[in-house]
Protein backbone atom coordinates (compact mmCIF):
# COMPACT_ATOMS: atom_id res chain seq x y z
CA UNK A 1 0.00 0.00 0.00
CA UNK A 2 3.27 1.99 0.79
CA UNK A 3 3.77 2.21 -3.24
CA UNK A 4 0.72 3.31 -4.29
CA UNK A 5 0.12 6.18 -2.06
CA UNK A 6 3.71 7.30 -3.38
CA UNK A 7 2.31 6.27 -6.76
CA UNK A 8 -0.63 8.80 -6.22
CA UNK A 9 0.89 11.10 -4.77
CA UNK A 10 3.39 11.51 -7.49
CA UNK A 11 0.94 12.09 -9.95
CA UNK A 12 -1.11 14.25 -7.85
CA UNK A 13 2.11 16.63 -7.94
CA UNK A 14 1.99 16.06 -11.35
CA UNK A 15 -1.01 17.41 -12.43
CA UNK A 16 -0.92 20.19 -9.89
CA UNK A 17 2.69 20.96 -11.35
CA UNK A 18 1.59 21.33 -14.69
CA UNK A 19 -1.73 23.46 -13.91
CA UNK A 20 0.84 25.92 -12.40
CA UNK A 21 3.23 25.93 -14.95
CA UNK A 22 0.17 27.27 -16.83
CA UNK A 23 -0.56 29.63 -14.63
CA UNK A 24 -3.98 28.00 -12.70
CA UNK A 25 -5.54 28.69 -16.15
CA UNK A 26 -7.03 25.40 -15.96
CA UNK A 27 -8.54 22.76 -13.37
CA UNK A 28 -5.70 19.95 -13.00
CA UNK A 29 -7.58 17.87 -14.70
CA UNK A 30 -7.15 19.01 -18.01
CA UNK A 31 -3.46 18.16 -17.97
CA UNK A 32 -3.70 14.95 -19.26
CA UNK A 33 -0.39 13.07 -20.06
CA UNK A 34 -1.49 11.69 -23.41
CA UNK A 35 -5.50 11.97 -25.53
CA UNK A 36 -5.74 8.29 -25.52
CA UNK A 37 -7.96 6.68 -22.60
CA UNK A 38 -5.81 5.89 -19.58
CA UNK A 39 -5.82 5.31 -15.88
CA UNK A 40 -3.83 5.79 -12.86
CA UNK A 41 -3.99 6.35 -8.89
CA UNK A 42 -4.15 9.63 -8.13
CA UNK A 43 -4.30 11.36 -4.49
CA UNK A 44 -7.69 13.94 -4.79
CA UNK A 45 -7.36 16.58 -2.42
CA UNK A 46 -10.08 18.63 -1.59
CA UNK A 47 -9.32 21.31 -3.44
CA UNK A 48 -8.61 19.37 -6.89
CA UNK A 49 -12.28 17.81 -6.00
CA UNK A 50 -13.99 21.21 -5.49
CA UNK A 51 -12.70 22.24 -9.30
CA UNK A 52 -14.03 18.28 -10.76
CA UNK A 53 -17.49 18.93 -9.23
CA UNK A 54 -17.44 22.59 -10.49
CA UNK A 55 -20.76 22.85 -12.46
CA UNK A 56 -21.04 18.67 -12.92
CA UNK A 57 -23.86 18.10 -11.27
CA UNK A 58 -26.30 18.86 -8.84
CA UNK A 59 -25.38 18.17 -5.27
CA UNK A 60 -26.04 15.22 -3.58
CA UNK A 61 -27.42 15.10 -0.05
CA UNK A 62 -25.07 13.76 2.59
CA UNK A 63 -27.08 10.32 3.14
CA UNK A 64 -26.05 9.38 -0.34
CA UNK A 65 -22.45 10.11 0.06
CA UNK A 66 -22.74 8.14 3.75
CA UNK A 67 -24.46 5.34 2.44
CA UNK A 68 -22.61 4.47 -0.93
CA UNK A 69 -19.08 5.99 -0.61
CA UNK A 70 -15.91 3.69 -0.06
CA UNK A 71 -12.77 5.94 -0.27
CA UNK A 72 -10.61 3.00 0.24
CA UNK A 73 -11.85 1.47 -2.92
CA UNK A 74 -12.81 4.67 -4.91
CA UNK A 75 -12.81 5.33 -8.81
CA UNK A 76 -13.88 8.54 -11.10
CA UNK A 77 -14.23 8.69 -14.58
CA UNK A 78 -13.65 12.10 -16.63
CA UNK A 79 -14.62 12.72 -20.19
CA UNK A 80 -12.97 13.73 -23.38
CA UNK A 81 -13.74 17.31 -22.87
CA UNK A 82 -12.50 17.32 -19.04
CA UNK A 83 -16.53 16.63 -17.52
CA UNK A 84 -16.79 14.52 -14.03
CA UNK A 85 -18.89 11.27 -15.93
CA UNK A 86 -18.85 9.19 -13.36
CA UNK A 87 -17.59 9.30 -9.63
CA UNK A 88 -19.69 12.21 -7.90
CA UNK A 89 -20.58 10.91 -4.69
CA UNK A 90 -16.88 9.81 -4.18
CA UNK A 91 -15.46 13.41 -5.07
CA UNK A 92 -18.59 14.95 -2.53
CA UNK A 93 -17.24 12.62 -0.04
CA UNK A 94 -13.76 13.83 -0.36
CA UNK A 95 -15.12 17.34 0.44
CA UNK A 96 -17.27 16.47 2.98
CA UNK A 97 -13.93 14.75 5.12
CA UNK A 98 -12.27 17.65 4.43
CA UNK A 99 -9.60 15.00 3.50
CA UNK A 100 -7.59 13.98 0.37
CA UNK A 101 -7.98 10.16 -0.84
CA UNK A 102 -6.57 7.96 -3.45
CA UNK A 103 -8.84 7.98 -6.39
CA UNK A 104 -8.45 5.35 -9.87
CA UNK A 105 -9.18 8.28 -12.06
CA UNK A 106 -10.05 7.23 -15.48
CA UNK A 107 -8.96 10.44 -18.26
CA UNK A 108 -10.26 10.83 -21.61
CA UNK A 109 -13.06 8.52 -21.31
CA UNK A 110 -16.32 8.78 -23.88
CA UNK A 111 -19.17 10.40 -22.32
CA UNK A 112 -21.17 8.00 -24.39
CA UNK A 113 -19.81 5.33 -22.36
CA UNK A 114 -21.76 6.15 -19.18
CA UNK A 115 -25.00 7.93 -21.43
Amino acid sequence: MANLKKIASKNRKYYLSEQKADSNDNPWFRYVRTLEKYSELVTITPKMASELLHGSFKKATKSDVVKTVDLNNASIAIGLHGRLIEGQLVIEAILMHDEKAIVLVKFNVPDKMFS
